[in-house]
């Protein structure tokens, strides 16, 4: 279970109680990428531009076409998976 990464998005029908039940899971490695900031649940990570939206957008949606970076690039994956704490 060390080794295993797990990645939630607040998204389709996903609650308040959702994230709280995730954020409780006895996982080392999750993360949930989220529309707004929620400082008391450790496991979320906020993706800026979907506030009005209510929840967050498609994971795979350019950001910039030039330099081919996606919205969830700004997720700092390598870092996560080399065991630095992500905040």
């Amino acid at each position: 279970m060390d080794n295993l990464f797990v990645i939630m998005t607040e998204r389709d029908g996903c609650t308040y109680e959702d994230l709280k039940a995730f954020n409780s899971l006895k996982i080392k490695n999750k993360v949930v990428f989220t529309y707004k900031p929620y400082p008391e649940l450790e496991s979320a990570y906020y993706i800026p531009g979907f506030e009005e939206e209510g929840s967050v957008g498609y994971c795979w949606k350019f950001k910039n076409r030039v330099t081919g970076r996606k919205i969830y690039d700004i997720f700092p994956y390598v870092d996560w998976f080399n065991g630095k704490r992500i905040k």
